[in-house]
């Protein structure tokens, strides 16, 4: 037992001893670097004004909010509430989706449609509830200006405001890759 501590003891001193020693050495790393300019791609499908309601599209052309006031006495039609543009040389699919809402149980009806060379029913609400809150993609070709327009549009009262929060879903074809740009709609 005693060995064994005496081995140990004098292999601790040699350890300590060789580790106390100076190392000559030279380490050298140099860096050569420079800051890499941020680059933000100008967006390929913006959303502009369209000529029947007021809205308003944010600075960066990629958000907007849409103000309506929905008739009580019967149905009516909004035709180009927003324009949607493909400024890329590149086809899409777009599609409406409802995300979320307040106070559409006084909406008696409302159609969101996009509209590129035909209608497509996108987000439908009857009688106060949301009955279609998706729509189908639909193509979306190069230089093309898409229209939103709500159809058949009726509410019970005009004492409160409905919101209808949307995203327009931009999808590049044959991936899984897509954008996601807000639309507000508010029913007054």
């Amino acid at each position: 037992m005693k060995t064994t501590h005496s081995a140990t003891l004098v292999l601790s001193v040699i350890l300590l001893v060789s580790m106390s020693i100076p190392s000559h050495g030279n380490v050298n790393t140099t860096l050569y670097s420079q800051a890499s300019p941020i680059l933000a791609e100008q967006a390929k499908v913006i959303l502009q004004q369209g000529t029947n309601s007021s809205s308003l599209v944010y600075t960066n052309n990629t958000s907007a909010v849409i103000t309506i006031t929905s008739p009580l006495d019967q149905p009516q039609d909004f035709a180009d509430v927003l324009r949607i543009v493909n400024q890329a040389s590149n086809n899409w699919t777009i599609s409406l989706a409802l995300y979320d809402s307040s106070n559409v149980e006084r909406l008696v009806n409302a159609t969101i449609i996009l509209q590129n060379g035909s209608n497509n029913d996108q987000i439908t609400i009857n009688n106060g509830n949301t009955t279609q809150a998706q729509g189908q993609p639909c193509d979306f070709a190069t230089n093309v200006t898409a229209h939103v327009s709500i159809m058949n549009l009726q509410a019970t009262n005009n004492q409160t405001t409905s919101q209808l929060y949307t995203y327009l879903k931009i999808l590049t074809p044959d991936t899984s890759t897509y954008d996601l740009l807000t639309i507000t709609f508010e029913i007054k």
